[in-house]
């Protein structure tokens, strides 16, 4: 046989596969209701590029039956034919009606999720990790539809926090009206945040957090302190704490504490007398003299201890712990003198 026949034999093989497609897709088109595309569809077993062709088609010719391969898809997704399913939802994501574009995204989410467990299941890492990508991609693309209510605000913060974005999750915890909600979402972004390193967004969570879980106010401060001293310079965290100081006696005390961990040892038994001398609580009153007293010692400065201890010693007097507290600083400290004259005077005085 010549080439030239068996290059015949090759066109004319190519034109009647070009001819039986077209007729097929004629035949399709023109002759099968839904219930029959949908059952011949679904039917097929090992290819789909054929079916997937004719779609594409129709989609052209009929726009309006995307609903139809919707319909199929989730009936792929249900009967187990995932290849089906991932085909028929890549052609709908570029739909002009919002509804099934934003459905056809939602699904690939779920399909996505059920093949990322099953790799975590099989501990394949690595496949594990891209469809873990995966899932990100396509939830950035469901977000942007903006298309949610209440529930499914609920659905989408669950997702976020499960795929470590913050952003996300921040605004659909905002979106929960249920105020005991929010600020249990708004906590699992703050820890989430911490855990990423993200310091300006746990910032932001926990100022919203002041703001609404008036219960639990004082927690919250200490974690703006917290996230203070370990995320900002010494010297930002000293501005900061230095103007914060000056809202509230809570971050004058947590300015003193500050300077304890500077080893500025002084500054912070000063910060501490200030406190003592602006409260009315005479218990809290005493911890405040305490731990001016505790810097002066902490610095090694137990002379000028001694001096803050004497200059209070008669407004303590007629405290019976607060004078044994000043009679062993003189002692520990070696002032001998000053701990003669004060036991003398209660044995003389008899407070």
């Amino acid at each position: 046989m010549s080439s030239a026949d068996h290059e015949k034999k090759y066109v004319a093989t190519y034109k009647e596969l070009a001819i039986t497609f077209v007729v097929f897709c004629i035949i399709l088109i023109v002759l099968y209701p839904k219930d029959i595309l949908k059952e011949q569809i679904l039917s097929e077993k090992s290819n789909y590029d054929l079916s997937m062709l004719y779609l594409k088609n129709m989609l052209k010719n009929d726009p309006e039956n995307e609903s139809l391969m919707l319909n199929l898809a989730t009936q792929s997704l249900r009967s187990g034919k995932k290849d089906l399913a991932y085909k028929l939802l890549e052609l709908l994501k570029n739909s002009k009606d919002t509804d099934i574009r934003s459905e056809s995204f939602s699904l690939s989410y779920k399909l996505a999720k059920e093949d990322y467990f099953y790799f975590e299941f099989m501990k394949n890492e690595e496949k594990k990790e891209e469809y873990y990508k995966k899932l990100q991609v396509l939830f950035k693309k469901i977000t942007r539809q903006e298309v949610y209510n209440q529930e499914s605000a609920k659905y989408l913060f669950g997702e976020s926090i499960f795929l470590h974005d913050t952003q996300d999750a921040y605004k659909y915890a905002l979106k929960n009206k249920n105020k005991k909600s929010e600020i249990k979402e708004l906590e699992s972004v703050y820890y989430l945040t911490l855990e990423l390193h993200k310091t300006d967004e746990a910032m932001q969570c926990v100022n919203d957090l002041i703001k609404l879980d008036k219960s639990h106010k004082k927690k919250w401060r200490n974690a703006i302190y917290f996230l203070i001293i370990k995320n900002y310079s010494k010297e930002d965290a000293e501005i900061i704490l230095t103007a914060k100081a000056k809202e509230s006696t809570f971050w004058t005390e947590k300015l003193a504490q500050y300077k304890v961990k500077l080893k500025e040892y002084i500054a912070a038994s000063n910060l501490y007398m200030q406190l003592f001398d602006e409260e009315k609580n005479s218990k809290v009153k005493k911890s405040y003299f305490y731990k001016a007293i505790s810097a002066l010692n902490a610095g090694k400065r137990s002379k000028k201890a001694v001096v803050l201890a004497s200059r209070y010693e008669e407004y303590y007097f007629h405290d019976r712990e607060m004078r044994q507290y000043i009679l062993r600083l003189y002692l520990a400290n070696g002032s001998l003198k000053r701990a003669a004259a004060l036991s003398k005077k209660i044995l003389v005085r008899k407070p």
